[in-house]
C-alpha cells in the first residue's frame, strides 16, 4: 500500500504502525503528545489499525476507543472524518460478501491545515489496501541551494594514451613560467617571505584548467538512477492500470472479458518482471566472473558496504544545518579545554629562511617519486579536489614543481592553509543517531599534503626518541596477535610467581582529537554531509585526522605513559614486594599499548596506584580517560574490590576482548568465547555474500572458492594461531565451513561434504588451525630484535609456558623446523597427509585425487550446466535414488551404468559394441590443469576430443532419466572445455548457457 503526503516541493512518507497490534503497545503511543510521535508536527499521522464508527466505519474496537480518547486529550483531529467520511481504505472480496474497513487515517493537531485526503480506489496494487494520499499547500519557499563542494573530472580518460599525453603537455605549458618564478624565490638569497598560499592556489588553478580542457569535468553521479525498471515494464503497468479502471466501471456481459484481459496483463507483467530479474542476474554474475579478480573484490566490498544500514546525521532544517551542528559538536572536542596550559606553543614564524647548508631540503625528485607510489588510489580527495590518480598520472610533469614548493615550505617553515584543511565525513558508531556525539569523524585531507608527509616520515622517525618496548601500535612487524601473545605470557608469569593478575583495560576519550597541541599551525576543519559543507572551525588541540604523520606523532606523545607507570610500580615494589621477577632485564611490564588500546597489569595492591598515576598523566598530557568504557578483569577467587578513576568506579567484567581476542578474568584467552564469536562472524560474512552470488546458481566455482578464502574464512580464523583451541571447540567452526560449502555448491543441512571438501582443496578447520599455529611460530623467529615478542621469546621457551605448549602440541611445526623444502611445499605435504589420514576407502571422495588445490573441474571455465552435472555425479546425486533403468535390465546404479548397453552404444556404426568401451567416468576426475601450456594441449587433444563428448552425453542422459524430462543437449561446438583444448591462443570466455 502506497501512502504519501504531497506538497508543492516534495513527497513526504507518512508513519505506519502494525496492522494488528496488541493493546499494550498501543497504550504507550497514545499516552504521549503528538510532538513526541511526529518529526513534522504540522503534518498528519498515518496510523494503520481498526477504527471506530466515528470515522464512518460500521465496527467498533478497543483500539479505536483508545485512539479517540487520545485524540480528545491532545486536540487531534482526523482528516478522514472531515473530508472522506465513510470511504473505505481496505476492500477485500470474500466468497459471500465484500469486506470493507477504514484502517488508514490522517491525523493532525493543526485545525487550520489546508489539506484534502484522497483515497485512490481505482488503482490496482494487487492488494486489498487502497493507495491514499493527501495534498498540503504551503508557501512557495525556494529551498537553499549550494554548489557541490567537490570538483569532479572524467578520470577514466586518463587511461587513454592520447588524452594523458595531451594533459601532460597542457600542464607543462601552464607550469613553465610558474616553475621559473618559484625557482627564483627558492634560490634568491634576497627574496622576501613568499606568499605560499598564493603560490599553491596558482599551482592548483593551473591543474584545474588543464584537467577541464583535456579530460573534462562532470557532475556528481545520480545515485537514484533506475537501472532495473524499463519502458517495457512501465508500459505493462500502465496497461494493467487502464484495464483495472475499465474493469471497475464495466458491468454486465462485458465484465468477464475485461476480467480475463486484466488477469492476462497482470500475468504478463509478473512474467516480465521475473524475466528482467533473471536477465540482470545473469549480467551481474557474468560481469563478476569475467572481469579481473581485483575488480570483482572491489565490487563485492562496495556492495557489502551498501547493504549495511548506517544512519546519517540529519536535521529537519536541511543538510547544511546538520553539517553546522556536527561542526559545533567537533569544535567542543577540539577546543583544548582539557589540555595542560603549562605547555606553551613553541612555534615561531621564521623571519629568514633556513640555511640550505645546515638544513638541506629532504625533498628531491627521487624521494617525492618514491612517496608518490605510497598514495592509495580510489580515495576521496581533500579540499583541493585533487585525487592521487591525478598526481600519479602527471608525475613526470608536476614533480619538479612540487619539489620546489615543498622546499620553499621547508626553508621558510610554513605550510599553505589549504594543506591544513580537513573535510570531515561523520560515520555512525552506535547509540542515538540523532546525537552528533555518536559519530566518528573521518577526515579528508589534501593528497599533496600526504605526499609531503610521506617524504618527512623517515626524517621524523630517525630523529625521534625510541618508542617504549610496550608500544606495538603503528610499528612494522608488530601485529595485534603479537601483542595479545605477549599479554598472555605476562599474565602467566604473574600467576606463576605471585598470583592471578588484575587487568584494567583503559579507554581514552577521543584519543586522536585531544592529545597533541598542534600538528601544523592554523588547522581548519569543516564537515561534509549530503553534499553540503559546514562553516570551518579551527581546533586548538588534536592531531589532524587523515595526516600520515599523526600515528607516529601520537606514539611519541603517549610514549611517556608506560615509562611513568613503570617507575611508579617499581617504587611501590620496594615497600610491598608485590611484583614477580622482571621478564626483561630491569624492565617491569605493567602496561601494554597498541596505539590507543591500553591495558594495565598488576596486583590488587598496585592497580589503585597505577590508576592514580594514569589519572595524573592524563592531566599532564592534556587528555581524559573514559571511565564508563574502562573494564576491570579481576580473578574471581579474590574478594571484590572497587577501583576508581576520576573518583568514578570502574565496571568489572568476567571477560573482555583485547585487540579482538577475548580474555577471561583468569588472565587466559577465553577459547570458548573466541570460537563462538568466530563462528558468528563467519556466518554473518557468509549470509552477506549469498545474495551477491555465493550460491550454486550464481558465480563459477573457482570464484566461489576465492571469495570464501577472502571474506569468510579469515573471520573464523582470527586468534586461532595463538589460542591453542581444542578440536571440540573447533567443531562449530568446522560446521560453519561445511555450511558455507553447502551454500556455495548446494545441498541440504545434512548432505555429504567430503566430496566438495576434496574438490575445493580446502583443508578442515582442524588442519587449518595447525597451519596457522605453525606459520605464526615460524614467523616469530624473524621478529625485529627490539620488539617485545622477540625479547620475551627466550623466557617463553620454558616447558610450562603457553608458548612452549603451543610448539609442543603442533604437528606441522616439527616438519617446518627440520625440512629443507620451502614452507609452502612442506605445508602442502602436511595437508595431503591429513587428507589421507581421514580418507575412507571405497567412499565417493576416495575417487577424487588428493590435492591441496582446487580440482581442475572447478578451475576450468566449463559450461554451467555441464559443470553442475559433473559435480552432482561426483557427489552421488546422479543417479541418486535407485530407479529402473530404461534398458529394462536392472536398477540404475553407478555399477550398472558401466556395463549398460544404453550408455555404451558406439557413436559410429562401424565400431563394434564388443570391442568398444568408451565409458570411463573416472576421467571426470582427471581433467588436465587449466594452466597447461598450449603446446602440451596438442598432445592430449585427440584423447579428450574423443572421450569428453561421450562422457558429457552419458551424464546428460543420466540427468534426463533422473529428472524424467527432456533436457537440452549442448552441442560440442559450444563446449568451453573443447574450445580451450583446441585453441592455442588465450581462451575467450563465452557466456554460460
Amino acid at each position: 500500500m502506497a501512502t504519501t503526503i504531497t506538497t508543492q516541493q516534495s513527497h513526504i512518507p507518512t508513519t505506519k504502525l502494525d496492522p494488528t497490534p496488541p493493546i499494550r503497545p498501543i497504550r504507550p503511543a497514545t499516552s504521549m503528545p503528538p510532538r513526541y510521535l511526529n518529526p513534522y508536527p504540522q503534518f498528519n499521522y498515518h496510523i494503520h489499525h481498526s477504527t471506530t464508527s466515528a470515522f464512518g466505519d460500521s465496527r467498533t474496537t478497543t483500539r479505536g476507543t483508545c485512539l479517540l480518547q487520545w485524540m480528545h486529550q491532545f486536540d487531534v483531529i482526523c482528516l478522514n472524518q472531515v473530508h472522506a467520511y465513510g470511504i473505505p481504505t481496505f476492500i477485500k472480496h470474500m466468497q459471500t460478501h465484500i469486506a470493507t474497513s477504514i484502517i488508514d487515517l490522517f491525523l493532525t493537531d493543526d485545525f487550520n491545515l489546508p489539506s484534502m485526503p484522497v483515497i485512490h480506489s481505482s488503482l490496482s496494487l494487487q492488494s486489498p489496501h487502497k493507495a491514499v494520499s493527501i495534498d498540503l499547500s504551503f508557501l512557495d519557499i525556494t529551498p537553499e541551494t549550494h554548489p557541490h563542494p567537490r570538483r569532479i573530472w572524467n578520470l577514466s580518460r586518463l587511461k587513454e594514451p592520447d588524452t594523458l599525453t595531451l594533459l601532460n603537455n597542457t600542464i607543462q605549458l601552464f607550469l613553465h613560467p610558474f616553475q621559473q618564478h618559484i625557482r627564483h624565490l627558492l634560490h634568491d638569497p634576497n627574496a622576501n617571505h613568499p606568499n605560499i598560499n598564493d603560490l599553491v592556489d596558482q599551482f592548483n588553478k593551473h591543474l584545474y584548467l588543464a584537467l577541464d580542457l583535456t579530460v573534462g569535468s562532470k557532475q556528481p553521479i545520480n545515485k537514484q538512477k533506475s537501472w532495473f525498471w524499463t519502458p517495457a515494464l512501465q508500459s505493462l503497468v500502465d496497461q494493467r492500470e487502464r484495464t483495472h479502471r475499465t474493469l471497475q466501471k464495466t458491468t454486465g456481459l462485458h465484465r468477464p472479458h475485461i476480467l480475463n484481459k486484466y488477469n492476462t496483463i497482470k500475468q504478463q507483467l509478473k512474467t516480465a518482471i521475473q524475466r528482467r530479474k533473471n536477465e540482470t542476474w545473469r549480467d551481474f554474475t557474468h560481469t563478476l566472473s569475467s572481469q579481473p579478480y581485483h575488480l570483482t573484490l572491489r565490487a563485492i566490498k562496495a556492495m557489502r558496504n551498501k547493504r549495511r544500514s548506517s544512519p546519517t546525521y540529519t536535521s529537519p532544517k536541511g543538510p547544511t544545518h546538520a553539517a553546522n551542528e556536527m561542526a559545533q559538536q567537533l569544535a567542543t572536542t577540539f577546543d583544548g579545554s582539557i589540555r595542560n596550559h603549562n605547555i606553551t606553543n613553541k612555534y615561531n614564524a621564521l623571519p629568514t629562511p633556513l640555511d640550505p647548508n645546515t638544513f638541506p631540503s629532504p625533498f628531491t625528485i627521487d624521494t617525492v617519486q618514491a612517496a608518490l607510489t605510497k598514495l592509495p588510489s580510489r580515495k576521496a580527495p581533500g579540499p583541493d579536489h585533487l585525487k592521487a590518480e591525478i598526481l600519479q598520472a602527471t608525475a613526470t610533469t608536476i614533480l619538479p614543481t612540487l619539489c620546489t614548493l615543498f622546499s620553499l615550505c621547508w626553508y621558510w617553515s610554513t605550510i599553505p592553509s589549504i594543506w591544513c584543511q580537513a573535510q570531515v565525513v561523520p560515520i555512525y558508531k552506535k547509540g542515538n543517531p540523532n546525537d552528533p556525539a555518536n559519530y566518528r569523524p573521518i577526515s579528508l585531507t589534501s593528497h599533496i599534503r600526504k605526499l609531503m608527509e610521506h617524504c618527512l616520515h623517515p626524517l621524523i622517525d630517525n630523529n625521534s626518541p625510541p618508542l617504549d618496548v610496550s608500544q606495538g601500535g603503528f610499528r612494522s612487524q608488530r601485529s595485534a596477535l603479537d601483542q595479545v601473545n605477549c599479554l598472555q605470557q605476562i599474565t602467566y608469569h604473574h600467576k606463576r610467581h605471585v598470583s592471578e593478575p588484575v587487568m584494567v583495560c583503559l579507554d581514552i576519550k577521543s584519543a586522536y582529537d585531544t592529545l597533541l597541541q598542534q600538528l601544523f599551525n592554523a588547522v581548519s576543519i569543516s564537515v561534509l554531509i549530503a553534499g553540503s559543507e559546514s562553516k570551518p572551525f579551527h581546533p586548538t588541540t588534536g592531531v589532524l585526522q587523515g595526516s600520515v604523520l599523526s600515528p607516529i606523532l601520537y606514539s611519541i606523545y603517549i610514549n611517556t605513559l608506560p615509562q611513568t607507570l613503570r617507575l611508579a610500580d617499581q617504587a611501590l615494589n620496594y615497600a610491598l614486594h608485590h611484583l614477580p621477577p622482571p621478564l626483561l632485564p630491569g624492565i617491569t611490564l605493567n602496561s601494554l599499548l597498541y596505539a590507543d588500546d591500553i591495558i594495565l597489569i598488576g596486583t590488587r595492591e598496585s592497580i589503585p596506584v597505577l590508576l592514580q598515576v594514569a589519572e595524573r598523566a592524563s592531566f599532564d598530557l592534556g587528555f581524559r580517560w573514559n571511565p564508563s568504557k574502562c573494564v576491570v578483569l579481576a580473578p574471581p577467587s579474590s574478594a571484590p574490590r572497587i577501583y576508581y578513576l576520576y573518583d568514578t568506579p570502574l565496571p568489572h567484567q568476567s571477560s573482555f576482548r583485547y585487540l579482538g581476542v577475548p580474555f577471561s578474568n583468569l588472565g587466559k584467552i577465553n577459547t570458548n568465547e573466541l570460537a563462538a564469536h568466530n563462528r558468528q562472524a563467519g556466518l554473518a560474512a557468509l549470509f552477506s555474500l549469498v545474495p551477491l552470488g555465493l550460491n550454486p546458481y550464481g558465480l563459477p566455482p573457482k570464484l566461489l572458492i576465492q571469495l570464501y578464502k577472502q571474506f569468510i574464512r579469515p573471520t573464523m580464523e582470527y586468534g586461532l594461531a595463538i589460542a591453542q583451541i581444542s578440536n571440540r571447540q573447533l567443531l562449530p567452526i568446522q560446521q560453519t565451513q561445511h555450511q558455507a560449502l553447502r551454500k556455495m555448491f548446494g545441498g541440504h543441512p545434512t548432505s555429504e561434504i567430503e566430496v566438495i571438501q576434496k574438490l575445493t582443496g580446502l583443508p578442515t578447520m582442524y588442519t587449518r588451525a595447525s597451519i596457522l599455529e605453525a606459520k605464526y611460530i615460524h614467523r616469530s623467529q624473524y621478529q625485529p630484535p627490539d620488539s617485545l615478542l622477540a625479547q620475551l621469546l627466550p623466557r617463553m621457551e620454558a616447558s610450562t609456558t603457553p608458548w612452549a605448549r603451543l610448539k609442543r602440541h603442533n604437528q606441522l611445526w616439527p616438519l617446518l623446523n627440520t625440512s629443507t623444502l620451502p614452507t609452502h611445499l612442506t605445508t602442502h605435504q602436511f595437508m595431503l597427509q591429513q587428507i589421507m589420514k581421514k580418507q575412507q576407502p571405497g567412499s565417493l571422495a576416495s575417487a577424487i585425487p588428493n590435492s591441496s588445490y582446487p580440482n581442475p573441474i572447478l578451475q576450468h571455465h566449463l559450461n554451467k550446466s555441464t559443470q553442475y552435472r559433473i559435480i552432482r555425479w561426483l557427489r552421488g546425486w546422479i543417479p541418486g535414488k535407485p530407479i529402473s533403468c530404461p534398458c529394462n535390465e536392472g536398477t540404475l546404479t553407478r555399477q550398472h551404468i558401466i556395463h549398460c548397453r544404453l550408455f555404451n552404444t558406439p557413436e559410429h556404426p562401424t565400431e563394434s559394441y564388443t570391442t568398444y568401451s568408451p565409458l570411463n567416468l573416472h576421467l571426470l576426475t582427471a581433467l588436465p590443469s587449466p594452466q597447461m601450456e598450449p603446446t602440451e594441449r596438442t598432445n592430449i587433444a585427440e584423447h579428450w576430443n574423443h572421450h569428453w563428448p561421450l562422457l558429457l552425453r552419458t551424464v546428460h542422459t543420466l540427468d534426463s532419466i533422473v529428472q524424467d524430462a527432456a533436457l537440452p543437449h549442448l552441442p560440442a561446438a559450444n563446449d568451453l572445455f573443447l574450445h580451450w583444448l583446441n585453441n592455442t591462443k588465450p581462451p575467450q570466455i563465452i557466456p554460460n548457457k
